[in-house]
């Protein structure tokens, strides 16, 4: 707040400041509402009997003018792409996505209890330790000879995937038949596991197999197919959300039918804002500023703007809006999710996936060296 003062930060003027003062006096006065109290009261509940509405105005300035000036300070640092790319060279492994295939052939640990006095182990049970040890090492050697075996055979990707199946119990073959079924294709290269420890091995090429020791818990067969940075597309976009709720599963017919009614009325208002943006210019400041004034997310101050989204982080109706193939710059629609109806703007590509992770990393530490 003080270097904030100090350096002249224009506070008044500072659209993102202003909108977050008002949601967070939004939020007092939907809270006061909640408890039938006004918002005066609700702050002396809370704070105690002197504290006044001033006060709270104050204090909220200051908050406002401190995250602000942050803002405008983080939003001032940039990231050249010889930035981005000397960074991910040095840190690969947090970006990196590896992909393999994988079969694994369990054991059975065998352990022994002893019996109660007078009953007799059950058939097929260990009579010692020393039995259950030797039962676990027949299963373990036999899980690690059919992995050897499955193994020698392998001579492509195809054979990895024609013998996963063919080695498979019975009950999964259903499940094997399905090519993608030992197929992963976001392996972290920062992952402890052991079967971790191999694929992420630089020297790692395509077509390279083993057999990995999972620590008593079983041998797997790998394949591996690749290890490469992100590319893939990220998008930009705003949203104005009118939040909905979700009854309880014990809920009553009349409490059913408040929030059915509740629900109905912000479906009715999200159409109504979407009319008046659409009466509008029907340009992205002007969603903007509505998102802003009207939105129940947390990133309504920002004008509802989601940066560089990768494909799967929104729910799924929200996702497959956005990622539709189809989709153009400056597209609208209301769109129904979980969370409630959400008015969209498509702003268009962002960064590949990495740039964006590396970006946002690098940017944090700039930021933290200021401080």
């Amino acid at each position: 707040y003080s270097e904030a003062q100090a350096n002249g930060y224009d506070y008044e003027n500072d659209v993102y400041a202003q909108a977050l003062y008002k949601s967070s006096l939004s939020q007092l006065e939907k809270a006061a509402e909640t408890y039938e109290m006004e918002p005066e009261d609700l702050l002396k509940s809370v704070y105690g009997n002197r504290m006044k509405m001033s006060d709270f105005e104050a204090f909220l300035t200051r908050r406002t003018t401190a995250l602000g000036y942050a803002k405008v300070l983080e939003d001032s640092l940039t990231v050249e792409d010889s930035e981005a790319d000397t960074y991910y060279d040095e840190h690969k492994d947090e970006y990196d996505n590896v992909s393999y295939r994988y079969f694994t052939f369990s054991y059975d640990n065998v352990t022994y209890t002893e019996p109660e006095e007078g009953e007799e182990p059950e058939e097929g049970a260990p009579t010692s330790e020393e039995e259950a040890e030797a039962m676990t090492e027949e299963n373990r050697a036999a899980a690690e000879a059919l992995a050897n075996e499955m193994l020698e055979q392998i001579t492509d990707e195809q054979s990895f995937i024609d013998l996963a199946l063919e080695y498979a119990d019975e009950e999964d073959k259903e499940k094997y038949s399905e090519d993608d079924a030992t197929l992963v294709t976001n392996g972290s290269a920062t992952a402890t596991s052991p079967l971790a420890e191999w694929y992420s091995d630089p020297a790692r090429a395509e077509g390279d197999t083993a057999v990995i020791d999972n620590n008593n818990n079983g041998y797997t067969v790998a394949y591996f197919i690749s290890r490469e940075r992100d590319e893939s597309t990220t998008v930009n976009i705003r949203h104005i959300l009118f939040g909905t709720e979700t009854a309880a599963s014990d809920a009553t017919e009349e409490e059913l039918a408040e929030i059915e009614e509740a629900n109905a009325a912000q479906q009715e208002k999200a159409q109504q804002v979407y009319d008046e943006w659409l009466a509008g210019d029907q340009s992205e400041e002007s969603f903007a500023a509505l998102a802003r004034e009207y939105s129940d997310d947390g990133n309504a101050p920002e004008g509802g703007i989601y940066e560089n989204v990768y494909e799967g982080q929104m729910v799924s109706e929200f996702n497959d809006w956005i990622f539709d193939p189809a989709r153009r710059s400056g597209d609208t629609d209301i769109v129904e999710t979980s969370y409630g109806y959400h008015i969209i703007y498509f702003i268009g590509e962002g960064l590949p996936r990495w740039r964006a992770e590396v970006e946002t990393d690098l940017i944090s530490e700039k930021y933290t060296a200021m401080y």
